[in-house]
């Protein structure tokens, strides 16, 4: 390696360069097809979109409708290959002049026949960027194409022929770290022969939603790479950026997930970002062939802030954040990675105030929560009518929870566990389960609290803390602390949406139980408190019928809905049908019906204009007489 100094490189964790300080960029995900299926690459992960290869032309037409309302001022038009998608690319491109919306491309540069026609088109059809894959030479895959200096010199060529600018992009892997001094040599060779060569982004990887063990560099790595970025020269030359590397930055960036960028999946669904997709489905902000522009922006810009204060909370609560003298600046960094990082789910911040937490988790397997167990053991039957819960047990974790469960909403209270746990040992009664899993499970569902943008995650993080509440109480087998955290990771409404299904009669049980504290007289008083507490601005209105109610919205898992009206219609007139239990659907009916007529009687009061009022009131004066 040379040893000329070119300066330093910019370090950031957001995986897009650019982002603009006015409006919304797009990364649009236009297909998940690509002939290439690179073992890292994140789209190769979303198999249910696999099969569907193609954007539709009509689908298109309506999400370009869609984007109109939507503040968008730039597009990534990004896959899959997007170039595969053909004359329905060119279309899309079409339209965007049209709007006057400018775009980049992120290609493998074939078919180069289409690229090049891209690229010779006139402004405002003109792509801002494209953006190339460069990867370091895997040994073991020596015929690589994204490894091709040569080839990739040929499309860069073409395109700075029409005076398109050019983003090279290097994934730095286990496989292909040994040979990135070759690589840079490579890249300062690609630079010094071609002008338009305006930015290159080198990154890391983290194994978001593949539950995977870590195939990221480790900490020595990493910083290897960047000193050897550093001394190469190539920073004298062009921009260069080193994403992903938290461990050797401070203050970090703030996520632009929802405030700034949003991405387009090839279905139409709506996340935050692509990295959050990946992560887990319950990210979605929505369907934009399904849901007006108007709602998604509201679920995006309350994503936004929320991220925000929940950063805020993890820097209150970190003795070694209060003492940084970069506190204030300091954005968190990339979301995405942040319950990646940390094999617990709890989001601390990595930094290089902190490196020991990265260094630590890298030597831990990276657990996936996002596909549970198709099938679970049942509990032999001789174990299943014996068993009830010890009062001495039972007292020891209600201590426990008085003294170490951190304050919530008062929707999710000690109240909230009580009412659960009463309604799961009747249940447990009638249906015959067992008693004591069963209770246990319903006292510590909601043992983790909601993060404020990260709701999905506690009822995993409930189940991790309550395997070492069992261990440490005494009392309980490996087997049942299994199935306690089984019943304890699908009873709630959101881990439904998400297809964790209960494999036994006690995960019903609880189930049932939740659901059941959601409905009914408390179930109306409890979504109220829990719109006020995470900061509702109205009540909400009665836009659909309660008796036949039209289920247009899903319930947002990233925080709450966006009024207590509206989260009746998107979770609690549902629950009815989703009762697992006899006696569980028994109870519902009492309280699916006085759910009904307090809407019915909430919609009617809300009509009420000045005459219809005067007529009202007059009825009842002369009933009164009467």
């Amino acid at each position: 390696m040379t040893e000329k100094t070119g300066g330093h490189a910019r370090l950031q964790e957001c995986c897009f360069i650019y982002v603009p300080t006015k409006g919304k960029r797009v990364i649009w995900e236009l297909t998940h097809f690509c002939p290439h299926d690179c073992e890292y690459c994140l789209t190769s992960s979303n198999e249910e979109l696999k099969l569907n290869r193609k954007f539709l032309d009509d689908h298109q037409t309506r999400i370009l409708q869609f984007l109109d309302g939507m503040r968008v001022t730039d597009i990534l038009l990004t896959g899959g290959e997007p170039l595969s998608l053909g004359d329905s690319l060119t279309r899309i491109i079409e339209q965007l002049g049209r709007r006057s919306i400018s775009f980049s491309i992120s290609t493998s540069g074939f078919p180069l026949k289409l690229l090049q026609e891209i690229a010779s088109f006139k402004p405002p059809k003109k792509p801002r960027r494209v953006n190339l894959s460069f990867d370091a030479r895997d040994d073991e895959k020596p015929s690589f194409w994204k490894s091709d200096v040569g080839l990739l010199d040929k499309i860069i060529t073409l395109l700075e022929k029409d005076d398109v600018p050019v983003k090279l992009t290097s994934a730095i892997t286990k496989a292909n770290v040994k040979n990135y001094d070759r690589h840079l040599e490579s890249l300062n060779s690609l630079v010094r022969n071609h002008l338009n060569i305006s930015a290159i982004g080198i990154t890391t990887l983290f194994p978001i939603g593949r539950g995977l063990e870590c195939e990221g560099l480790n900490l020595k790595e990493i910083r290897e790479i960047l000193t050897e970025t550093e001394k190469s020269g190539l920073l004298l030359k062009t921009h260069v950026s080193m994403v992903n590397v938290p461990s050797l930055h401070s203050p970090l960036q703030h996520c632009p997930a929802g405030q700034r960028i949003f991405s387009i999946m090839p279905d139409g669904e709506i996340t935050p970002c692509s990295l959050l997709h990946n992560l887990s489905r319950s990210f979605s902000m929505g369907n934009c062939l399904k849901e007006p522009a108007g709602v998604v922006i509201d679920r995006l810009d309350n994503f936004a802030q929320g991220v925000r204060k929940h950063i805020d909370e993890i820097k209150l609560l970190n003795k070694r954040c209060m003492r940084c003298g970069s506190a204030i600046g300091c954005g968190g960094g990339c979301f995405a990675t942040m319950p990646v990082l940390t094999i617990d789910h709890s989001e601390r911040i990595i930094c290089k105030q902190q490196p020991k937490i990265l260094e630590d988790q890298q030597k831990k397997v990276f657990l996936s929560i996002e596909h549970p167990p198709t099938a679970t053991p049942r509990i032999p039957s001789t174990t299943r009518n014996k068993s009830r819960l010890a009062r001495q047990t039972e007292r020891g974790i209600l201590e426990y929870l008085k003294l170490n469960r951190p304050a919530t909403d008062p929707a999710h209270s000690s109240e909230h566990l009580e009412n659960v746990a009463r309604l799961a040992r009747g249940i447990s009664r009638r249906e015959g389960a067992n008693e004591k899993i069963a209770v246990v499970a319903a006292y510590l569902h909601d043992l983790a609290p909601r993060n404020r943008s990260m709701h999905h995650f506690h009822t995993v993080r409930s189940a991790r803390l309550a395997q070492k509440l069992l261990e440490k109480l005494g009392g309980f087998s490996s087997e049942e602390i299994y199935h306690i955290q089984q019943c304890i990771i699908t009873s709630s409404y959101g881990a439904h949406l998400l297809g964790y299904k209960p494999h036994t009669i006690e995960a019903e049980v609880v189930r049932d139980a939740d659901f059941l504290e959601a409905m009914g007289a408390r179930g109306v008083g409890r979504a109220f408190s829990f719109g006020a507490y995470y900061g509702a601005r109205k009540m909400g209105r009665v836009d659909f019928s309660p008796r036949y109610p039209s289920f247009v919205f899903d319930m947002n898992l990233t925080g709450p809905d966006r009024s207590p009206i509206h989260h009746f219609f998107t979770k609690l007139l549902r629950l009815k049908t989703l009762m697992l239990t006899s006696t569980g659907k028994q109870l519902a009916e009492r309280r699916h019906s006085f759910m009904i007529e307090f809407l019915e009687e909430y919609a009617f009061e809300e009509a009420l204009q000045s005459k219809t009022l005067q007529t009202f009131l007059s009825s009842f004066t002369e009933t009164s007489k009467h």
